[in-house]
């Protein structure tokens, strides 16, 4: 007695879904896959999901990069205004005291590092969001919220360890000078990246081995630095080189550790 089976092909470009009918095989009888064309046999096409999802991916990609540098226009005269300042605080340690007194530029500054982690979450999209949503089968767009919500969660751990840390040593200025500090070393890594980033990108053609490299690199460099202006600012208040192992390991590992575990989970 016949029976009608449905078979489904699909590509990048389009699915087809295949009806035939067919008399079951004998025990160890092998037909060949030409034997399911006949008379009968019915072929339905239609647009392929992964094609539609892919270009949604791809526009909403599109429209976060835009919006971002829309907001960058749109702060572009803070950004300028307090670059100078900023920089100047990586020659001269007593220069961040400068910019701290005054409430505008320390204001602008804070928009400044607010656009470094948006232009950080995006690098990550853009650099490994391909490979996580092959691993994790999640909507790319979607990584822009759990990235960004990931480096806000850091931010307020590390918040919340200065709280602590001052409230323990009883010397609220030395670890909010930290702080702020952190916030400067993080807006160069991003201000450098950036700039390597778009030279690449009028220069050439830019891979996302290139744009891995370039925030490991530029972000390490910039890390290494702030360690070193920590280590300074802690002797410079007297504190022994006991706790500023102890800062490290808490203040500054520990937060990276969580991250680290918390990606590793995953």
């Amino acid at each position: 007695m016949p029976r009608t089976d449905t078979l489904f092909v699909a590509d990048s470009n389009s699915c087809k879904f295949i009806k035939y009918e067919f008399f079951p095989p004998r025990s160890g009888d092998v037909r060949p896959v030409s034997g399911i064309w006949n008379s009968s046999t019915v072929v339905i096409s239609s647009p392929a999901l992964v094609k539609k999802e892919s270009d949604i991916e791809n526009n909403v990609v599109s429209g976060v990069v835009f919006v971002y540098f829309i907001i960058v226009i749109f702060f572009l005269r803070q950004i300028i205004s307090v670059t100078a300042p900023l920089f100047s605080t990586f020659l001269r340690h007593s220069n961040n005291s400068k910019l701290e007194e005054k409430t505008g530029l320390s204001y602008k500054r804070n928009i400044f590092f607010f656009l470094s982690a948006l232009f950080l979450t995006i690098s990550i999209v853009a650099t490994v969001g391909g490979e996580l949503k092959e691993i994790y089968e999640i909507f790319i767009p979607y990584f822009f919220l759990i990235i960004f919500g990931i480096l806000i969660s850091v931010w307020l751990l590390r918040k919340l360890i200065f709280r602590l840390t001052s409230w323990l040593t009883q010397d609220k200025h030395t670890f909010s000078e930290i702080e702020r500090i952190s916030y400067n070393y993080f807006i160069l890594g991003t201000s450098f990246s950036f700039i390597m980033i778009i030279y690449k990108l009028t220069t050439g053609y830019m891979t996302l081995e290139y744009m891995l490299n370039t925030l490991s690199i530029v972000f390490l460099a910039t890390y290494i630095m702030y360690i070193f202006r920590t280590f300074e600012v802690i002797r410079s208040h007297r504190f022994s080189i006991v706790f500023y192992i102890l800062y490290l390991c808490t203040v500054e590992i520990l937060p990276l550790s969580i991250l680290t575990n918390l990606i590793l989970a995953l």
